[in-house]
C-alpha cells in the first residue's frame, strides 16, 4: 500500500495525505498476510519447517496442531485467493446468501462433452472451487456426521481403525469434533444454556429459535418406525441409523452463547499471535536462532494470499521447490503440505510428476431435493406457542446395490415467516437446502421438511475421472468427466423414490415443493421446452399424485478420490483401487513415496460413502500432523545417537 498510513514515518496526514482508496486485501496484507516485501524476504532468507498450500479446514487443522505440539516450528502458508469473509456468511446475516453458488466459485478444469451431453435426469456438473483465504469454510453446511465402519468398507482398515481407537483419553475424531465446535443438534450450547437460565420459554421475545420439541419428535418419529420401514421398503434401501445431527455450530469457547456455523478465516489469523514465540525471559542465544531465518519474527505462521503455486520442482522423488504466481521459492529442508481440497492437487500432481494415476478415479455426491410439508395438528405432541421451531436429522441409507445415500433432513416450523425471515436464516441448519420464503408463505399451520439428499459416486465407474489434459497450466490442466453409471443411475433413482416412501410412510399424505427446477428436468426427459399442465404448478405445493419423479439435482458435491490412500485393495465389488498415496500421506511417485511431499483431503477417499467429508478429513489431518512431529522427532533421537558415536569413536581412537 503506498505511503502506508499508519507506518513509523508516514501517518497521521504527514508529510503528505497519503491514501485515499485503501484496498481490503491491501490492508490485511499489512495486518495479517506477507506484503510484497516481506514476501521478497520470505523468498531470499526465510526458512521453514513446513509449507502448507491451503487455508481451509485440513491446512488449518494441520497448521494448529503443529504449531501447539513443536514450540519451535515454523510454517508458511499459502493461498491462491484474496480475503473475501472473516466468518461463515450465515453468521453475518441473510443478505450474504447471495455469494451462494456459482458467482463466488471458479472451475478450474474443463467439463467434457460427453458429461455435457448425458441424457437427463442424470446430466451433472460440479461444483466450483471457492480460490478465497478460508476457502469453502465459510459456504459450507457444517454437518460433520462420524462414519461407522461399515459405511467405510473399501476403505484400509488399519487407516480408519487408526482415526477411530482412542489414543490415549481421545481418538482423532473427537480431537476433530472438537476442533470444528461439532455440537449435536438436541445439544447445541445456547439452547442447553437457556434451559439452564429457564428461558426456553421465552424465545419469541428474545430472539431466538427452538431446537427441542417438534426435533425430538421427528426424530422420534423416524426411530420407533425405521424396522417396520425398513421391512417393507419398496426400493429395498434400508436406514441404518437415525441420529441427531452433528453441526460445526459451537462459539468455540464453550461458553454456548450463539449458533456460530464453523470457518477458518479467523480461526486461522488467531493462530498467528497465539503461536508467536515468546519474546520476554528469553535468553539471547535462543532469541538469536529463532530469528534466523524468520522475516516475521516472533510470528511462526507466515501466511501468503493471491500465491497461485503453478509446480512443484522435483528431482528424485524430492520436491525442493515451488513455481509460483508470485515467483519461486526453494523448500530446502521443509515438508510440503497439500491441503487444497480434491481437484487442484491432483492437477498439480498430473503436471509436475507426469503422474499417472492421479486423477484415474473421481468420486461426489450426486443430489436430489425433496420438501415436504404436514400439518402441525397431526404432531400431536407438538406444543403451542409463538417459537421459531427447527432441527436437523441424519439419516443414512444403504441402497439396494450396495450404494450409500444419507437424507440431510432440516425441519422448520414458523408461525410467523414475515417477522422471523432474519432470524431463520440465521440459525438455519442447512442454509445452503433450506426452506425458502415462498415455501414458508402460507405454511404457518405446517411443519416443512427439507431434504436434502446425498449419494455416493461409484468409485469404480469407468466414466468418472479426473485426467490431464493438453492444457500445459498446472492449475487448469485436467479434464473432468463424471458421468453416472447404470449403478450410480439406479441409486440416484433410488434415492428421490426411497425418500418419498418413508415420507409418505411416516406423515400420511404429505403436501410437496413442486419447484422450477423440476419442471426442467421433467421438459428435458420429455425432450420438449413446453408442459402445459406442469408448468402452471410450478413454485407451488402439490399433492401425492402431481409430485414429480425426478428430484434430481444436475450438479454435485464433496468431490473426492481422485488420490486415493492406500486402501482395502480389493472390496466386495472385487475390484481394486489404485492406491496413490500411502498410510504415512505421502505421495507414490513411480513406485515409491516422494519423501517430503504429503497430501490430505477428500482427494485421498477410497469411496464417498454416505457422510459429509469435513469431519473425516479434518481429523485425517491431525493424524498426519502427528505422524510428521513424530518422524521430526524420531529423526533428531537418531541424528544425536549418530553425533555421540562419532564423539566416542573419535575418543577411543585417541588413545593411540
Amino acid at each position: 500500500m503506498a505511503n502506508f498510513a499508519s507506518s513509523k514515518n508516514l501517518g497521521n496526514g504527514y508529510p503528505t495525505p497519503g491514501p485515499q482508496r485503501p484496498d481490503i486485501q491491501d490492508i490485511m496484507n499489512h495486518a495479517y498476510f506477507l506484503t510484497d516485501g516481506q514476501w521478497k524476504e520470505a523468498k531470499e532468507n526465510n526458512s521453514y519447517d513446513y509449507v502448507i498450500i491451503g487455508s481451509g479446514f485440513c491446512g488449518y487443522a494441520f497448521a494448529k496442531r503443529i504449531l501447539e505440539k513443536d514450540k519451535e516450528a515454523k510454517i508458511l502458508m499459502v493461498e491462491r485467493g484474496g480475503f473475501l469473509l472473516p466468518t461463515h456468511f450465515q453468521n453475518l446475516g441473510a443478505s450474504y446468501k447471495k455469494l451462494v453458488g456459482p458467482i463466488s466459485e471458479t472451475f478450474p478444469w474443463s467439463l467434457s462433452q460427453s458429461t455435457m451431453l448425458e441424457k437427463a435426469p442424470y446430466r451433472v456438473t460440479q461444483h466450483g472451487m471457492l480460490p478465497y483465504f478460508g476457502g469453502r469454510s465459510f459456504l459450507w453446511s457444517a454437518w460433520c456426521p462420524q462414519p461407522e465402519k461399515a459405511q467405510a468398507e473399501k476403505w484400509s482398515p488399519v487407516l480408519f481403525n487408526s482415526l477411530t481407537q482412542k489414543n490415549g483419553e481421545t481418538s482423532y475424531f473427537d480431537d476433530a469434533i472438537k476442533l470444528l465446535h461439532v455440537h449435536k443438534s438436541n445439544a447445541l450450547p445456547f439452547s442447553k444454556n437457556l434451559k439452564k437460565l429457564g428461558l426456553e420459554n421465552n424465545l419469541d421475545q428474545l430472539r431466538l429459535p427452538e431446537y427441542g420439541t417438534l426435533q425430538d419428535i421427528i426424530h422420534n418419529l423416524f426411530a420407533k418406525n425405521k424396522d417396520d420401514f425398513n421391512s417393507q421398503s419398496v426400493t429395498r434401501a434400508k436406514l441404518m441409523k437415525v441420529e441427531y445431527a452433528s453441526l460445526a455450530c459451537g462459539d468455540g469457547e464453550n461458553k454456548g452463547i450463539d449458533f456460530n456455523k464453523f470457518s477458518t478465516p479467523t480461526a486461522i489469523l488467531n493462530l498467528v499471535d497465539s503461536t508467536a514465540f515468546p519474546t520476554q525471559n528469553v535468553d539471547s542465544d535462543t532469541e538469536k536462532r529463532r530469528k534466523e531465518g524468520n522475516s516475521m519474527y516472533p510470528n511462526r505462521l507466515h501466511i501468503l494470499t493471491e500465491c497461485v503455486v503453478e509446480e512443484i520442482l522435483n528431482e528424485n522423488n524430492q520436491a525442493y521447490g515451488l513455481l509460483t504466481s508470485r515467483g519461486t521459492i526453494a523448500l530446502n529442508n521443509a515438508e510440503l503440505i497439500l491441503a487444497t481440497g480434491t481437484m487442484p492437487p491432483a492437477t498439480l500432481i498430473q503436471k509436475s510428476f507426469n503422474h499417472q494415476s492421479a486423477g484415474k478415479h473421481f468420486t461426489a455426491h450426486t443430489i436430489s431435493a425433496i420438501t415436504a410439508r404436514v400439518k402441525k395438528d397431526k404432531l400431536s405432541e407438538l406444543t403451542e406457542n409463538a417459537n421459531l421451531q427447527m432441527g436437523a436429522i441424519y439419516l443414512p441409507f444403504f441402497a439396494e446395490n450396495g450404494q450409500q445415500f444419507h437424507i440431510q433432513l432440516s425441519i422448520i416450523h414458523d408461525p410467523n415467516p414475515n417477522k422471523n425471515q432474519e432470524l431463520a436464516m440465521r440459525y438455519m441448519p442447512d442454509v445452503v437446502s433450506t426452506a425458502s420464503p415462498e415455501q414458508l408463505k402460507d405454511s404457518e399451520n405446517y411443519v416443512i421438511l427439507v431434504c436434502a439428499i446425498l449419494g455416493e459416486l461409484d468409485i469404480h465407474n469407468e466414466y468418472a475421472s479426473f485426467n490431464a489434459n493438453k492444457d500445459s497450466d498446472a492449475t487448469t490442466g485436467s479434464l473432468l468427466r463424471c458421468n453416472p453409471s447404470l449403478k450410480d443411475k439406479k441409486t440416484w433413482d433410488d434415492m428421490g423414490k426411497t425418500t418419498y416412501d418413508i415420507l409418505d410412510y411416516l406423515f400420511d399424505d404429505p403436501e410437496y415443493w413442486y419447484s422450477d427446477l423440476n419442471y426442467y428436468q421433467e421438459c428435458h426427459v420429455s425432450g420438449t421446452d413446453f408442459l402445459p399442465e406442469r408448468y402452471a404448478i410450478q413454485n407451488s405445493w402439490v399433492k401425492k399424485e402431481e409430485r414429480t419423479r425426478y428430484p434430481h439435482v444436475p450438479a454435485m458435491v464433496h468431490e473426492g478420490s481422485t488420490l486415493p490412500i492406500e486402501n482395502n485393495n480389493v472390496d466386495s465389488d472385487n475390484k481394486k483401487i489404485e492406491a496413490v498415496v500411502n498410510l504415512d500421506y505421502q505421495l507414490i511417485n513411480q513406485g515409491k513415496p516422494v519423501s517430503n511431499l504429503f497430501i490430505t483431503g477428500a482427494s485421498l477417499w477410497a469411496q464417498s460413502g454416505a457422510w459429509n467429508p469435513t469431519l473425516t478429513m479434518t481429523a485425517m489431518a491431525l493424524q498426519l500432523a502427528d505422524k510428521r512431529i513424530s518422524a521430526k522427532e524420531k529423526q533428531q533421537t537418531t541424528s544425536e545417537n549418530t553425533e555421540s558415536t562419532a564423539i566416542l569413536e573419535l575418543i577411543d581412537q585417541s588413545k593411540f
